[in-house]
């Protein structure tokens, strides 16, 4: 959508239409100014959610959540629909979302964490998230992007929540190469880093770790839950 939060919005915001409400959660002051243009251009009356949504259960993980069903609860009764407390409660427990600090427990024991977090924003949440339900317990960190030149700074802020490093690329032609991912890192944290030809062998050298974090690219996690299913299948199977 863009290289820049000015462009994301732009873009974002080009759905905006002529007097159907438009609702947006708090933003950046260079995305805030792109909507409120968009907004005032094509005279769609703007609704700003800037308060989380308390006192509910997520059954999505992380802080940031609440703020999301804030904006989502919005957005509803903009639509016309008349809810409930029990609607609303049962329907936000309920609520899932696939690769978004998605943690499966292995047959082992082992805990596999899924976050398809690919910019530094989205990165942040994840590890503040990390950090508020695994305190005392740094994991294991498989990563992989396309080429981003925000790298260097989700690198950065992963290096520091996790205890060691697999580079593997992902299945697209914009995959960024391991090597660049190493040199991405912090010099300081290179060393905890290895590189691996692809995803398989990444997950086979992480076999002895408790705690496993992959992330940095919805191409990963999505080829990382394939392969884990076809794997818990063949063993079922035997």
């Amino acid at each position: 959508l863009g290289d820049t939060l000015t462009e994301i919005a732009g873009e974002k915001s080009a759905i905006f239409r002529r007097a159907k409400p438009a609702i947006s959660a708090a933003q950046a002051p260079e995305a805030a100014i792109v909507i409120e243009q968009t907004a005032n251009e094509t005279q769609a009356p703007l609704t700003w959610v800037t308060a989380p949504l308390l006192g509910y259960p997520l059954g999505i993980i992380g802080a940031h959540q609440a703020h999301n069903a804030a904006l989502a609860l919005e957005a509803l009764h903009a639509a016309g629909y008349q809810l409930n407390y029990d609607t609303v409660q049962q329907g936000l427990a309920k609520a899932r979302h696939p690769g978004r600090f998605e943690i499966e427990e292995q047959t082992d024991g082992q805990k596999i964490i899924f976050d398809i977090a690919h910019n530094p924003h989205a990165v942040r949440s994840l590890v503040a998230s990390l950090e508020s339900l695994f305190p005392e317990q740094k994991p294991t960190l498989i990563f992989g992007a396309a080429e981003s030149k925000e790298i260097a700074p989700m690198l950065s802020d992963l290096a520091a929540a996790v205890s060691d490093i697999h580079f593997c690329p992902i299945n697209s032609p914009r995959s960024t190469p391991t090597n660049e991912l190493l040199n991405a890192l912090p010099t300081a944290k290179q060393s905890l880093a290895q590189e691996h030809p692809d995803l398989q062998t990444a997950l086979a050298h992480c076999e002895q770790s408790p705690l496993i974090l992959i992330t940095g690219s919805a191409f990963l996690v999505g080829e990382a839950k394939a392969h884990l299913t076809a794997q818990a299948h063949h063993s079922s199977d035997q």
